[in-house]
This record gives C-alpha cells, structure tokens and sequence, in this order.
C-alpha cells in the first residue's frame, strides 16, 4: 500500500527508472519494468519497517541461513582472513548482517555516514542513526569512512584482515579507481578498493547475494572466491570484476525487483 502510493507521488521518477532498467536489462532477460519498479518500491519500504520492527519489544529476527559458510571457515582456518563484498540487493543491509550473526560469523563493516535513510546533513544526524543502531546489534565493528578520507579506515580493515578476521563492504562504484566488466545490455563499474585491499593482505574475497528464501525467510548466499592465481596488474581486477558480473547475473535474473545497482551499469 505505502510503496502504491510513493509510486503514484512520483509517477515521473518511477517512469525513468522503468526506463533505465529496460536500457541496463537489454535483450539479455526480459522483464515487465513497470512491475519491476511497483515491487521495487515494496521491498524497499518493507526493508525500511524492518529495521523499525527491530526497536520493539523482543525485537525482530527472520529466518535465515548461510549457503556457502564452510568457504569462510575454511579461509579462516588458512589464517587468510576474509572479505565479503555483499551486493546491493534490498534486504542486504540488515538481514545480511543478522544471518552472518546468527551464524556466529564477527563482522567488521566498512560504512558511511550517508548509510541509511537519507544523503542530507539533517539525515546523516539524526535519521541515519536510527538505522545503524539497529544493524550495529549485529556487527562486531563499524568502521566509517569520514570526510572522504579513507585511508584510516584501510589501514583499520587491514589490520582487522592481518588478524585472521572478517570484514564486509557493500559492492559499488564510488571509488577513485574502477573496473568495467560485461553486464546485461552494458557493462558493470566496480570499486577495485575490495579487489586491492585482498591483494594486499591475501584475503580471500567472497560475492554475498542475499535474496528472499520464502515467507519472512532469507538466505545469504556466499559466492565462489574471487580472483585469478598468478595474475596480477589490470588482469587481476579485470577477472575479479568478470567473475563477480557472472555471480551476480542469476541472483538478478531472478530477484530483479530487489537489485538497487542498476545505476552502476554503463549502458
């Protein structure tokens, strides 16, 4: 009902994001944009009650499950440490968080201040808590990148890999450097900070795709390392880059009313 209305409010965005979505889509899946944007707006506001059913009393917790743990067991067993590079999909910022928590997997996540419900300066203050409080019950560790200065928060990523920890950081393309792969009708633009910060510290990096599993249940998916044994320079961030545009395709096939990304593809 609230995303019906939202949708009706801004019937002119709406139109443009149906467009951008058909452009990125191409003729690689085919997909009812005009629904695709409705059911947009409903995960949307559906994610956005979650994080405020949590502030009840005895809180809220779905169902959830790890596919794909036993990787990062095994990259902690190897003393490796371990990156997660979770992909923008609705439910990702909170529901990720509590499945690796209830998984007992400690997380350090790399954040900003913008995180949450709105980009102003009256958000940042005073909205934007409202939602890192709650997903903060679930981290081991926030980590924020301040003022656009993001080498303190490297170095404490770093030091959190060097000991054999987990660190998480949502995909994107806001970053001084980038790297294009295939995608859809276009090509994807990723940061190559997670790709850089593994190459540094021998961390293994893993895609994380978390989607809707039924009835208030969710999986998070934790995708097939990426990167290239023996490449380096260019090739190294160009395969971590195709092999993420490969993981990724199925989960947006399937979820695309959940993807938030598709204004990092290049059409």
């Amino acid at each position: 009902m609230l995303a019906e209305v939202d949708v009706r409010l801004r019937a002119k965005e709406m139109t443009g994001r149906a467009d951008e979505i058909a452009r990125v889509a191409g003729s690689t899946i085919e997909l009812d944009t005009d629904r695709v944007v409705r059911a947009s707006m409903a995960a949307h506001c559906e994610s956005q009650l979650q994080h405020f059913r949590c502030y009840r009393p005895g809180g809220w917790l779905p169902k959830t499950r790890v596919s794909g743990r036993d990787q990062i067991d095994q990259a902690l067993a190897e003393g490796r440490g371990v990156i997660l590079w979770v992909s923008n999909f609705t439910f990702s910022d909170l529901v990720s968080k509590i499945a690796l928590a209830e998984a007992s997997v400690d997380v350090t996540h790399l954040s900003r201040p913008t995180h949450g419900f709105s980009i102003t300066r009256f958000g940042v203050r005073f909205l934007n808590p409202l939602q890192s409080k709650i997903e903060d019950r679930f981290l081991k560790e926030r980590v924020l990148i301040l003022d656009h200065a993001a080498v303190r928060a490297l170095v404490t990523l770093r030091d959190r890999l060097q000991k054999n920890g987990v660190v998480s950081i949502t995909v994107g393309d806001m970053a001084h450097r980038v790297v294009q792969a295939p995608f859809l009708g276009g090509r994807i633009n990723l940061s190559t900070g997670p790709a850089e910060l593994a190459r540094m510290t021998g961390a293994a990096l893993f895609p994380v795709f978390t989607v809707r599993d039924g009835d208030d249940a969710y999986c998070t998916h934790i995708g097939r390392p990426l990167g290239a044994d023996g490449v380096d320079g260019p090739a190294y961030f160009q395969a971590v880059a195709a092999g993420y545009a490969d993981q990724l395709l199925p989960f947006v096939r399937n979820h695309p009313e959940c993807w938030k990304s598709w204004g990092i593809v290049s059409v």
